[in-house]
């Protein structure tokens, strides 16, 4: 029984099966949230919450833009432009985990991005690559909780990260 207790000392799993192969996940994704877009192998459509002082770094000739709430809108030098005014509503916390079809409520907003995508796909509108939200700082967490929770959403687009951070944190 020494014998054993000696052989077996000093040895550390090493991480690698009998194949050869890592037993562990060497990389990870940034974030395991389901919104957040994967890279250039997602096939969604990639985009980004920001506020008007935030847009004149982008390259507006490959990007549709929805305007969601009270901000100024500019819709010169964009391929696609929507606009949705009004009050954000608050998100809506189902009972069930978010992927539950009974408690997915489709907010105005993420009807206004399946319309989008849908035109796109139809070719109603120029085909974008990127889509950009713009809104006030104050609802960028508001938005990102109301599509964080429409599964559609999720479906269609990812949350582009931008500086290493989620474009939607402040």
């Amino acid at each position: 029984m020494a014998s054993m207790k000696q052989e077996s000392e000093g040895k550390r799993p090493s991480g690698v099966g009998q194949a050869g192969k890592p037993l562990f996940q060497s990389k990870a994704a940034l974030s395991t949230s389901a919104l957040a877009w994967k890279g250039q192998k997602d096939t969604r459509v990639p985009f980004s919450i920001l506020t008007p002082q935030d847009v004149s770094a982008i390259d507006k000739t490959h990007s549709a833009v929805l305007f969601v709430g009270d901000v100024p809108v500019s819709e010169e030098g964009w391929l696609v432009s929507r606009v949705r005014t009004g009050k954000i509503p608050d998100a809506v916390k189902g009972a069930h985990p978010n992927s539950c079809p009974c408690c997915t409520s489709f907010s105005a907003l993420g009807q206004a991005m399946a319309v989008l995508f849908q035109e796109r796909a139809k070719g109603l509108c120029e085909y974008f690559t990127n889509l950009i939200i713009i809104c006030s700082a104050e609802n960028k967490t508001l938005v990102q909780e109301n599509l964080a929770r429409d599964n559609l959403v999720i479906g269609f687009y990812g949350l582009k990260a931008v500086s290493s951070r989620f474009s939607c944190q402040s």
